[in-house]
């Protein structure tokens, strides 16, 4: 009897290892698994600023799937003039294919060189850790403001990087009238393998 009792105590104890070191594992393959999809997700976002940084056309379309479909058409809106935009008779009730020749066409005006100055300011680590980052505000022209913030959404797989601009006013005596406020919002998902994807523009203001 004391033998029958002595045995099933072993195996209690033998199925309480087992089970503890499974949620070990477990865990520790979790874990394993959410650090390579942050560090790899961070190198990906990593390139993207380097090769529009660098003007790489060819591979900053790695991020892009053509052609682009852009609610509202807001992304010829930011690119073009208000001449061209005419010209092109750019509506807003009919969607315009944004296309690859397109986007070799208007490289610059996608991504103006604010953006750049923006983008590199970013720190990744802690975008990805906090889930937001803001830039300090930099000078573009006197009464000409601007900066960028950006967000990550876990759980809807989303980037957000938003060029804002702040234009100031005064009046004949030289007093302050009220700022005006525009953004330039890029916004882009994750795909499973944690790469970029460009998803569309919105403007606001």
């Amino acid at each position: 009897m004391k033998l029958a009792t002595l045995t099933i105590i072993i195996l209690i104890v033998i199925i309480s290892c087992n089970q503890d070191n499974s949620k070990h594992f477990n865990n520790e393959n979790k874990k394993s698994t959410s650090d390579t999809s942050y560090h790899a997700l961070i190198d990906d976002f990593r390139k993207f600023r380097d090769v529009v940084y660098h003007h790489e056309v060819r591979n900053t379309k790695l991020f892009f799937q053509f052609p682009i479909l852009n609610y509202n058409n807001e992304i010829w809106k930011w690119v073009l003039t208000e001449k061209e935009k005419d010209k092109k008779e750019i509506k807003s009730d009919t969607i315009i294919p944004f296309e690859e020749k397109d986007f070799d066409k208007y490289f610059d005006r996608l991504f103006p060189k604010e953006f750049i100055t923006g983008i590199l300011k970013i720190k990744s680590d802690s975008l990805f850790t906090n889930g937001n980052f803001k830039t300090e505000v930099f000078i573009k022209q006197k009464g000409i403001s601007f900066n960028i913030s950006s967000s990550y959404d876990k759980n809807s797989n989303s980037i957000t990087i938003s060029l804002n601009f702040r234009k100031e006013f005064k009046d004949e005596n030289g007093d302050d009238l009220d700022d005006e406020e525009s953004s330039i919002i890029y916004q882009f998902t994750i795909s499973k393998d944690n790469h970029l994807l460009f998803k569309d523009i919105r403007m606001a203001g």
